[in-house]
């Protein structure tokens, strides 16, 4: 799982002055490091200093292009850790009411896409994409937000004391997504209303 560390606090700092988009950020490495000793890869999310991100699965608005993105992706299966068959690309903003994702799976061969039509909880045999916040970075409870292609949607809660997730947990939340000849995209819009998380003065998400 990718550490998601946000330039600034959600809650408590919003209304702060940030620093740059490349300016080093004060961080204890120890936050970052895994109870086995591997240390956690990290992104930034980037303050939507403007017009936040409209949700239609576009990517074309200009604050994505303030995220650095994310790209060093790894195999679930069938080759657990090895290098991933096509490149990724995740981006992180938010602003004082939400955080936002942005996704571009590309694809090599976009018509072999599966994607399926369902009702909320239930992706079929699609493939999705997924991203999982540990906002407390404790290992313990973290908020999954998955979409397919065709924009059906599953959410869910889980544990230590439940590790596959609790579905029954339905948040409000936005996802768009588009196909196109590079493959597909996804666009979230998150409400912090809908997610738990310290009061720190620096954020450091799982």
């Amino acid at each position: 799982m990718v550490s998601v560390l946000l330039v600034a606090a959600l809650a408590v700092q919003q209304q702060a002055a940030l620093p740059l988009r490349n300016a080093p950020l004060a961080i204890d490495a120890a936050a970052l490091r895994h109870r086995d000793g591997r240390m956690a890869p990290v992104m930034t999310a980037v303050r939507a200093m403007a017009a936040t991100p409209r949700i239609d699965g576009r990517l074309d608005d200009v604050a994505w292009t303030l995220a650095e993105p994310a790209t060093d992706f790894r195999q679930r299966s069938p080759r657990d850790g090895d290098s991933a068959t096509e490149r990724t690309e995740v981006r992180i903003v938010y602003d004082n009411e939400a955080v936002y994702v942005g996704a571009r799976m590309f694809d090599s061969e976009p018509a072999r896409i599966a994607a399926q039509l369902g009702r909320r909880d239930d992706l079929g045999a699609s493939d999705y994409f997924e991203v999982a916040f540990d906002s407390y970075h404790d290992h313990l409870t973290s908020f999954l937000f998955y979409v397919n292609p065709r924009g059906v949607k599953m959410d869910l809660v889980a544990s230590t004391d439940f590790p596959f997730g609790d579905t029954g947990w339905d948040p409000v939340w936005e996802v768009a997504t588009e196909r196109d000849s590079l493959g597909w995209t996804a666009e979230l819009r998150i409400p912090l209303s809908q997610l738990r998380f310290s009061s720190t003065a620096t954020q450091v998400w799982g």
